[in-house]
């Protein structure tokens, strides 16, 4: 264990470090997240995030047990799992670039690690089997896919009865700081400009405008932008429908999120309400509860300061009001039916 997290302090040194585009080893998309992270480069955030990995194996009683990393992204989290105790880590991600990059990284890793297994899935139809997990670790995720809902089913589906699951997510709708950064952030994907958003390489409405061109590629110019407009919010075959009906002068339903990806559905970083997500994972047949957890991203001295209040036992359900992320854990109740 030790030799591995040598050399993947070593690999996270070096890529820092790398400042020509073409000699770096991994795409630009690595770079912009875990120096936002403050992970490349920094031996003692890697160390925090070795940490918060450990921590989650014990509250999830995970060491020796059968962990997914449900997007699991680059991988370096799935990586830290199988170090710090896991007996097997399956890791999935829909990402083709997030997936690619993780295995670049694993690659470096000598011996290699032969108890990680990686997929390049959909999160709401993994296509695991049932009840095959012991922990279902996901981060920043339920903000992100299409219907939070078949998600949560899905992880329900594959845990085995007992299990946990372990969710952590930054979009927390109760604090009220991050509200005016995360609109903000919205108005770029829909209008751009994307250069500064990692993974995104056209605003929203040039992708509807591209998909409405390829079905309608008669129609004026004015009349395509008139539709981009009037689509905003919709993806996929929903955008051709949506259109055809107002070609036909038909009603259609607009959803209420106007942010979305118009390709893939997912939504860019959606607000989530801690306590109604208590509420679906109840309904999805969980026993959960908002937890004290300490991010291994808080940083400088607000970062101390939160850390000595999640150590604290006052006002446990006041946290999501004070912080950006929240931690809930839950565990999978009755047998499968």
């Amino acid at each position: 264990m030790r030799k591995h997290l040598e050399i993947l302090r070593g690999v996270l040194a070096t890529e820092f470090k790398r400042e020509d585009p073409e000699r770096r080893l991994f795409s630009q998309y690595f770079y912009i997240y875990y120096k936002k992270q403050g992970v490349l480069g920094s031996v003692c955030k890697f160390d925090e995030l070795k940490n918060f990995i450990e921590n989650v194996l014990k509250v999830t009683d995970g060491k020796g047990k059968r962990v997914l990393d449900f997007g699991c992204g680059f991988g370096l989290r799935s990586i830290l799992f199988a170090l710090c105790g896991a007996r097997e880590v399956y890791s999935c991600d829909i990402n083709k670039e997030k997936i690619e990059n993780f295995r670049r990284l694993l690659g470096f890793l000598k011996p290699p690690l032969d108890n990680i297994w990686i997929t390049q899935t959909d999160v709401c139809k993994s296509g695991y089997n049932k009840a095959i997990f012991d922990v279902v670790f996901a981060s920043s995720v339920l903000s992100h896919v299409r219907d939070p809902f078949s998600f949560l089913s899905e992880v329900h589906r594959i845990l085995k009865p007992g299990g946990f699951l372990f969710l952590y997510d930054e979009n927390n709708s109760l604090y009220l700081r991050g509200r005016y950064r995360r609109r903000k952030f919205w108005q770029m994907c829909e209008y751009g400009p994307v250069n500064k958003i990692a993974g995104l390489l056209s605003s929203y409405s040039k992708l509807r405008e591209e998909i409405i061109l390829k079905h309608y590629p008669s129609l004026e110019i004015k009349l395509i932008k008139v539709l981009v407009k009037k689509t905003q919010g919709l993806y996929g075959n929903e955008i051709v429908r949506a259109v055809s009906s107002i070609l036909k002068g038909q009603n259609f339903k607009s959803p209420k999120f106007k942010y979305r990806d118009p390709v893939t559905g997912n939504f860019p970083e959606r607000e989530l309400n801690p306590f109604k997500v208590l509420r679906t994972l109840k309904q999805t047949g969980f026993k959960c509860k908002i937890i004290r957890f300490h991010s291994p991203y808080y940083n400088g001295f607000r970062g101390l300061l939160k850390k000595l209040l999640i150590q604290s036992e006052m006002f446990p359900m006041f946290i999501p009001f004070i912080y950006s992320n929240f931690f809930l854990l839950g565990k999978r109740e009755g047998k499968y039916p």
